[in-house]
């Protein structure tokens, strides 16, 4: 099956009259929208219209600038790479030394201080 050129001329301007037709209604819609939801009473205006389409394009903008900021991170540090694998021999639960003393000392230092410290009542004479 080949698809000749009088085939993908007309798919061609399909899609183009298509992506116009988008490109037009899409600001009348987001206005319409915005009256349904939130009900403000925008006028559907050739100014209201542009207003519209000036929105949507600086919130196109600002979502492909991530876009972009996220496939120049993988074109630096490549997407294929694969994490460093875990050790099985290593043992992840395990503290240093000094973490563990250092731990310790401050869960001793805790309960050594006067202010936490409950005094027993008095002992009644009888």
């Amino acid at each position: 099956m080949e698809i000749q050129n009088d085939e993908l001329d007309r798919v061609t301007i399909l899609l183009a009259s298509f992506y116009l037709l988008s490109f037009l209604i899409s600001p009348i819609l987001l206005i319409w929208s915005l009256n349904t939801l939130f009900k403000t009473g925008i006028a559907l205006t050739l100014k209201n219209w542009l207003a519209g389409l000036v929105l949507m394009g600086i919130i196109k903008f600002l979502l492909r600038g991530k876009e972009r900021v996220r496939e120049m991170y993988e074109d630096y540090y490549g997407e294929d790479e694969e994490e460093d694998e875990e050790d099985p021999e290593w043992d992840y639960g395990y503290d240093f030394p000094e973490t563990d003393k250092n731990r310790r000392k401050a869960k001793l230092i805790l309960y050594q201080n006067p202010k936490n410290s409950h005094k027993s009542p008095p002992e009644e004479k009888s």
